[in-house]
């Protein structure tokens, strides 16, 4: 039997397939497509001197939406989920502030324009091989495996931050993975602690980074103009 798309069933008469639009609000579509680059791409391929591919998976992301700032995301690739020989760091930066800001100025006179523009959104994506910043960024995600292995507590925050709207940590093993989303109004302190080290670490290698690798390929799920295109309602 030849199969030419998927049989949906249930309780009723009509399932269809959609695709509906991210609702006609232009911050909250320039929200959905931050989460989307901070999610993505699944892999990174690696190309030297010698022009040979090396992919590389995710195996840490973290993301921080703030409330009226910058949001943020951070990520970490390599070529083998446990041994963790080369690395690729990622960050990317939502200019939330500026996009407001710039809405607010033109939205009576160019909602529509505004509406299918990209938001003010920038990546970085570094090859690290062995140096300081690649060993040390290990050397953290080894003490935050320690505590995550142990298991994750949260507790009331007494004092909550509400500068920040939530934060997602996802941990990928080839065993599977450790994924964990709280918002201000739960704390667990060490994890936090020793997410800050690696964010810092990852921070400060791309600031100081000076090899300069042939290409880096950035293997999305679905490419960013169609994501975008679809979203729109196009």
């Amino acid at each position: 039997m030849e199969n030419n798309r998927v049989i949906n069933r249930g309780n009723s008469a009509s399932i269809s397939e959609v695709c509906l639009p991210v609702i006609e609000l232009t911050m909250l579509r320039y929200e959905n497509l931050f989460y989307y680059y901070a999610d993505e791409p699944l892999t990174v391929l690696v190309s030297q001197a010698n022009n040979e591919k090396e992919e590389f998976r995710r195996v840490f992301r973290v993301i921080c939406q703030m409330l009226d700032g910058d949001s943020f995301a951070w990520s970490i690739y390599a070529g083998d989920l446990e041994e963790l020989d080369h690395i690729v760091v990622r960050k990317v930066v939502w200019h939330y502030s500026m996009d407001k800001k710039n809405v607010i100025e033109r939205a009576r006179f160019e909602r529509e324009k505004l509406l299918t523009q990209y938001p003010s959104i920038e990546t970085e994506t570094i090859y690290l091989k062995n140096n300081l910043w690649k060993e040390t960024v290990v050397a953290q995600l080894a003490t935050l495996d320690e505590e995550l292995t142990r298991g994750i507590t949260l507790r009331d925050n007494d004092h909550p931050d509400y500068s920040r709207i939530h934060t997602n940590i996802g941990r990928w093993y080839d065993w599977g993975k450790i994924e964990l989303a709280f918002s201000p109004l739960k704390v667990n302190e060490e994890i936090e602690r020793k997410i800050s080290s690696i964010i810092e670490t990852i921070d400060q290698s791309i600031k100081n980074q000076t090899m300069q690798v042939l290409e880096i390929l950035l293997n999305y799920s679905i490419p960013p103009t169609v994501f975008k295109h679809y979203s729109e309602g196009d």
